[in-house]
């Protein structure tokens, strides 16, 4: 007939981008920037976003939008900015080697502005990177971030709708989730040869390849790389190789609490 349909419209709230078609309508964008963007805090996700502040943007999304329960989610992101001692760069290029004893699937520079280790499974990606560098800032920062990609494990999380991410009970499950996957990484201290066996020392060199890995998955059995797994974490914990990983399971931890809490430390009293 010539009639021009309205569909599909496009629209933009600060960061939040809307994509509307004739049976389904939706949302995407970082809750914490759009916190951000609209209390004059700039376009960025460095500083802490805390309960309190994910339950009020989260309502105003709702209410904004007129947003059914019903509305599910089918993507969804938890990421940590925690300070360490040392340049984030030295972490992600020198300690952090491999996930599932597997090389990251991205591996970025983002043209000299960051550092950037990313391993993709089939339901989520696993994200480390330098966030000081790629926001120019003056503390030591590093971003660890789980983003859940299958609306089937965000069920088995507890996230249905929106309105879930209200609950720290959910907030915790997806935490959970993050810190059990975190367990799969393989980040291994700066260590001096010479204070190793050679024996064990060509060992660990082997262990800490993933070509090895993929190398022995066709010639050994099940039992036998259970057997080198079991090596590769003795020798670690031998040679006190997992420091840096301790720090950063118990920053994340320590931010997780403080930021489901609300307890913010800089404004803590001194007697």
């Amino acid at each position: 007939t010539g009639e021009i349909k309205p569909y599909p419209l496009k629209g933009k709230k600060l960061n939040l981008d809307i994509a509307i078609n004739e049976k389904t309508a939706f949302i995407t964008g970082s809750f914490h920037k759009q916190y951000n963007l609209d209390n004059d805090l700039g376009s960025q996700n460095h500083n802490d976003f805390n309960y309190s502040k994910i339950k009020l943007t989260t309502e105003q999304i709702i209410e904004t939008f007129k947003i059914a329960k019903s509305t599910s989610i089918t993507n969804l992101e938890l990421g940590f900015n925690i300070i360490i001692n040392e340049d984030p760069q030295k972490y992600i290029d020198d300690y952090l080697l491999m996930y599932d004893l597997k090389a990251p699937n991205r591996n970025e520079k983002f043209l000299g502005k960051g550092d950037y280790k990313e391993f993709r499974k089939t339901d989520y990606y696993f994200k480390i990177y330098n966030k000081s560098k790629t926001n120019k800032l003056d503390k030591n920062i590093l971003r660890v971030e789980i983003k859940i990609i299958r609306k089937r494990l965000l069920e088995l999380l507890g996230v249905y709708s929106l309105e879930n991410i209200l609950e720290k009970k959910v907030l915790n499950n997806i935490f959970e989730l993050l810190m059990q996957k975190f367990e799969g990484l393989t980040i291994i201290d700066e260590f001096n040869e010479i204070d190793i066996p050679p024996d064990e020392l060509e060992r660990l060199k082997n262990y800490m390849h993933d070509n090895y890995w993929i190398r022995i998955k066709h010639r050994k059995t099940s039992k036998q790389i259970y057997t080198f797994k079991k090596d590769f974490r003795m020798l670690q914990i031998k040679y006190k190789l997992n420091k840096t990983k301790d720090e950063i399971r118990r920053k994340l931890y320590s931010k997780f609490n403080e930021l489901i809490n609300d307890y913010d430390y800089s404004q803590k009293k001194v007697a």
